[in-house]
């Protein structure tokens, strides 16, 4: 289980850096559509992995207060 401190602390370093790379996914992916070329490589990982960490976070929470 994982305790309240412990829940706070995961969500204000994970929250952060989910918020900051989902924004430059999808402005990056939106410059190059605007320059009609494909996304880089990196757009569509990084989109995936910052939703994940969204999710890890809303789990860690759910388990820190008991919800079920």
């Amino acid at each position: 289980m994982v305790n309240t401190v412990q829940a706070a602390w995961i969500t204000l370093v994970l929250v952060p850096v989910s918020v900051i790379g989902f924004l430059g996914s999808v402005l990056a992916a939106r410059s190059a559509l605007r320059r009609n070329e494909d996304p880089q490589g990196w757009v569509k990982p990084l989109r995936g992995l910052s939703l994940v960490l969204v999710v890890l976070v809303a789990l860690v929470n759910m388990t820190a207060t008991g919800v079920q």
